[in-house]
């Protein structure tokens, strides 16, 4: 069965969005780990006046004689009243009542009121004849824990989030969800029989989707890291996910907040490139932004490598290590000279003369 639009019924528990409207989040710059974006979010949660905006403030941002935000464009004074004239402020307001339920009273000051009010002005403000179905809500500062929470609910809603990674943007859904998988395939206009790469949190994981034939230290000098491994699948994957291959490709990223988004979700996460299928590869949100209106999530890492390098859109090496003893190239990517080092002089492994299919 090919994985063309309308061809996959959704697994149980899968919902697919019927008219997704991406949110876009931004991540706290300069974080190394998961620890140090969790430390980000305590030292960004308050700063006396009671506001949830992850450190970060909006640059002329307008205020009444009570010091809270005014929408430059609407008479609304703050979150609190949700603005009812601009879809954006009700879009960011909406968007952290799932993020931080339990900071609802904090709300009046989300993100600096930057994003909100820069999406009010967007729209012409109150009484605008505009269109009203921008392409994604507002920009908001959720902090790393609000991030992560907010797409952990989007990819078990049967949703497609845009993410980071170590190489390249990608967009990510549940690999359980046979709807999901499908709508990456319209998404991309990709080729129905080439696979999708499965992304998990740790090294561990691979035996539970794998039939894994090489020492588990080889696994853990490549991964995390910007390289695919393709192997044996196991029974455990949705038989819908490349149902054409009994290979998979699987993909830890040596990125904080695409494991820790694979460790929290807890089951295999289905990973390609945030583009149109031969496209240019993403470095950047903005780079893929015609695909946001269908996305329900677009989180913010900031630029990834240098976006003015070919050779940062690579991608990662993607190497079959199906056949013992052996290894193959299937693309080169941005990791191949080390990859091949490590797995000849390290582990013995011979490059296998098949040509790339």
């Amino acid at each position: 069965m090919g994985l063309g639009e309308g061809s996959l019924a959704p697994s149980v528990g899968c919902l697919l969005p019927s008219r997704p409207a991406a949110r876009l989040l931004q991540l706290p710059r300069g974080v190394a780990d998961s620890r140090a974006g969790r430390a980000a979010d305590l030292e960004g949660e308050e700063d006396g006046e009671g506001r949830s905006c992850g450190g970060q403030y909006a640059a002329g941002e307008s205020r009444t004689a009570a010091g809270r935000l005014r929408c430059p464009n609407c008479e609304e004074e703050g979150l609190g009243e949700r603005c009812p004239s601009c879809l954006g402020v009700r879009g960011a307001w909406a968007a952290h009542a799932l993020l931080e339920p339990r900071r609802m009273g904090d709300m009046n000051h989300l993100g600096g009121g930057g994003g909100a009010w820069d999406a009010c002005a967007a729209r012409g403000g109150r009484g605008s004849s505009a269109d009203t179905s921008p392409k994604h809500s507002a920009l908001a500062f959720p902090g790393w824990s609000g991030a992560l929470s907010a797409a952990v609910s989007s990819l078990r809603a049967g949703g497609l989030v845009a993410v980071p990674t170590d190489t390249l943007y990608g967009v990510a859904c549940s690999a359980s969800c046979s709807a999901a998988l499908g709508a990456v395939y319209s998404l991309k206009g990709r080729c129905q029989t080439k696979p999708l790469a499965v992304c998990l949190g740790r090294v561990s994981d691979i035996y539970r989707y794998c039939q894994v034939r090489v020492p588990r230290e080889l696994l853990e000098d490549l991964l995390p890291g910007p390289v695919t491994l393709v192997m044996e699948r196991s029974g455990e994957l949705n038989k819908d996910l490349n149902p054409f291959t009994p290979l998979v490709g699987i993909r830890i990223p040596d990125h904080a907040f695409m494991r820790d988004l694979a460790q929290t979700f807890s089951g295999p996460l289905a990973l390609t490139s945030a583009n149109i299928s031969s496209q240019p590869s993403s470095l950047n949100v903005k780079e893929f932004q015609d695909l946001w209106p269908h996305l329900s999530l677009v989180i913010d890492g900031g630029p990834i490598g240098d976006i003015k390098s070919p050779e940062c859109r690579l991608g990662s090496t993607v190497v079959d290590l199906s056949v013992p003893g052996k290894y193959r190239i299937i693309r080169p990517g941005c990791a191949l000279t080390q990859t091949a080092a490590i797995l000849q002089k390290k582990y013995g492994l011979v490059p296998s003369e098949e040509p790339c299919s």
